[in-house]
């Protein structure tokens, strides 16, 4: 009773560990497009989703599942995946089930531990979609496959085709797992000679109920295959090296692959007792290699089907023999020494799965559009799906939803951008998104745009797999396109605009690290301004006491002065901050001649406490001056200061037009 107690213990541990590890980190990374638009389809009416689904690729289970999962916690990322990480966990539990059933408890639990440390099966535990859920039914249909052979409970019978049935109904896979229980069951009898607990009479007759539960689906089935051979497919054609990549990504790294194989050989060699042929080793191999070879052989015949996740039903069968591997091995100092590697190696690879980023980051995408758009701003979605699938649920947890923000979305066609220009002549700024993009799009984009839009923004987010995908780049980009304006224009609601894009110094500072040292090192400049068309202080702001004012010689904020061309318009300005400012304080700049000064400009004037505000104007150049203009930069009062304290930052002089908006 002891051995039986321990393996239970070491049962819920290990499922206890799967769930945390799919729950870990659930909500980390935003959902992605296929996440999107299956959480878009929950959120219809059972009648609806099977409406909808019927012209997609997928049967209607699990999305009428997560239709009511967001009935009882709602639609958050957390909410919409925590369901696949609940289905992932208790598919670990079942493995040890399907092993422990097949070989031993020992097998099972080896089985189960892998399982549960799968970045794999993680992976999918941790998406909105319904490849957990595949797994489970997988395990379920197997075991009371594998119960028939063994002998002829009606239970069994009752069970098998409940779960096969509901695998049908979750995704079209779920044919490759019955062609598999049907080419073993036939072959055993045909080839083996091997006995069954349920005859070939009994068994064409459960398959034949099995036609009939999914018989409804089947007609859909062909008009969805139809509709795949006749539009334009993004699934490249796979090559043998492609099987090759899907057994490495099941296995977690090469590393771990190559242990694999040699784990999955040592069941076949004569440890302990021959395996038998038609028995349970070569059931694993045929639930191995149908679901990963019939899609490959689909896709060289008709039309590509193949991609890693969409064999995923074979991946319990590989840690069922990589287990059986380990529990042949005929000594006992040699088997530790492998299962502690083979953590040691999983370890290895969550550890690096974790500090991955996998999926397109729409609501990071989403929330930096909400913090830069005001009324009356245009987004661009294209693909066209992307709004309805993905972007517009981002956008029900910004203030875009309060904004009134315009949309369309538009396949990227020069015709379709031209209807667009055509059609937007009072939209001063488009925001384009971009995903899953051909080569010539973003080219296309700016190319039409450029006429009368000044592109003002460019913004990428790149998953990890960041290389073109047959013709297609993988990631998310956003463009900032802002129409061209008079320079006599200016907008007062620009200027806090103005103050967010200037405080983005991460991704979006002018001139990078331009400015001034810190408070209490003295007063000299880290190096001089330049002239590549904006002029700014960079990322350090200069603090001012009373105690520290320079020397009159060194009140300037600059030492060589700034050369500006005549007949050009300019804005200047800086960023304040004022703490019992007993003078008021501008800030200003002037001509020099002859380095004395010549003209001056200046901003209005603040005092007291103020939090960061930006003090801003325009001055115009001369054309008629025969000479550039020398301009020297500086707050005003510094020579002369009252007391108190202030601070400035982000100082610039920028060529009128340049930013968005001005």
């Amino acid at each position: 009773m002891k051995q039986p107690r321990k393996i239970v213990a070491a049962i819920l541990l290990i499922v206890l560990l799967g769930l945390t590890l799919r729950v870990y980190h659930l909500d980390r990374e935003s959902l992605w497009l296929d996440e999107g638009a299956g959480v878009r389809t929950a959120l219809l009416s059972p009648a609806e989703i099977i409406d909808e689904v019927s012209v997609k690729y997928h049967p209607p289970l699990y999305f009428l599942l997560l239709h009511g999962w967001i009935g009882l916690g709602g639609d958050s990322e957390f909410s919409v995946r925590f369901l696949s990480a609940l289905i992932g966990a208790f598919s670990i539990f079942l493995i040890y089930q399907v092993g422990k059933l097949l070989y031993n408890q020992t097998a099972g639990t080896l089985a189960a531990l892998l399982l549960c440390l799968s970045p794999f099966h993680i992976f999918y535990s941790q998406e909105t979609r319904m490849y957990s859920l595949i797994v489970l039914l997988t395990l379920a249909s197997m075991y009371f496959f594998i119960k028939l052979a063994r002998g002829k409970i009606l239970s069994d019978q009752v069970f098998y085709l409940l779960f096969s049935g509901l695998l049908l109904y979750t995704h079209n896979v779920g044919i490759f797992i019955i062609a598999a229980q049907n080419l073993f069951f036939c072959s055993s009898i045909l080839f083996f000679k091997s006995s069954s607990g349920i005859n070939l009479k009994k068994w064409i007759l459960l398959q034949g109920l099995l036609i009939v539960l999914y018989g409804p689906w089947i007609i859909v089935i062909f008009q969805q295959l139809y509709q795949v051979s006749h539009r334009p497919w993004s699934v490249p054609l796979p090559e043998l090296i492609t099987l090759q990549h899907t057994f490495v990504s099941y296995a977690g790294s090469r590393m771990m692959a190559v242990l694999f194989a040699l784990l999955v050989l040592s069941g076949f060699i004569n440890f302990k007792r021959p395996a038998r042929p038609g028995g349970k080793i070569y059931l694993l191999l045929l639930w191995v290699i149908v679901p990963v070879m019939l899609p490959f052989l689909i896709s060289q015949l008709f039309t590509p089907i193949y991609i890693h996740k969409v064999t995923i039903t074979a991946l319990p069968a590989l840690y069922l023999l990589v287990g059986a591997g380990i529990n042949r091995i005929p000594l006992r100092y040699i088997q530790i020494p492998v299962g502690i590697l083979i953590v040691i190696l999983a370890l290895f690879n969550l550890k690096h799965y974790y500090q991955q980023t996998f999926r397109d980051q729409w609501r990071e995408a989403a929330h930096y559009i909400d913090a830069y758009a005001s009324d009356g701003d245009l987004v661009i979605c294209d693909p066209p799906s992307t709004f309805p699938d993905i972007f517009a649920y981002y956008w029900r947890r910004t203030g875009l939803v309060d904004k009134q923000i315009l949309t369309k979305n538009v396949d990227i066609t020069p015709a379709n951008i031209e209807k667009v220009i055509a059609s937007i002549k009072d939209v001063s700024w488009i925001w384009v998104v971009l995903s899953y993009q051909g080569r010539n799009d973003e080219k296309l984009i700016k190319e039409k745009l450029g006429g009368a839009y000044y592109m003002a923004l460019e913004k990428r987010y790149y998953n990890r797999a960041n290389v073109p995908f047959h013709g297609y780049e993988i990631g998310l980009k956003v463009y900032l396109f802002v129409k061209k304006l008079k320079p006599t224009i200016k907008g007062v609601k620009d200027i806090p605009l103005f103050s967010c894009y200037l405080s983005e110094s991460k991704n979006y500072n002018l001139i990078e690290n331009s400015g001034f040292e810190k408070e209490g090192e003295g007063w000299s400049i880290s190096r001089e301004w330049d002239n590549r068309g904006i002029v700014h202080t960079g990322s350090h702001a200069i603090h001012i006491r009373k105690s520290m004012v320079p020397q009159s010689n060194f009140y300037s904020l600059i030492h060589s002065p700034i050369k500006l061309i005549p007949g050009r318009d300019y804005l200047f300005g800086a960023f304040i901050k004022t703490k019992k400012l007993q003078d008021d304080i501008r800030v200003e700049i002037r001509k020099l001649n002859q380095n004395a000064p010549d003209i001056y400009w200046s901003t209005r004037k603040i005092s007291g406490d103020n939090d960061w505000t930006l003090l801003m104007e325009a001055i115009k150049t001369d054309p008629g001056d025969g000479a550039e203009f020398e301009i020297e930069f500086r707050p005003a009062r510094l020579n002369n200061f009252l007391g108190g304290e202030f601070w400035v930052d982000d100082a610039f002089i920028i060529p009128y037009n340049h930013f968005p908006r001005f």
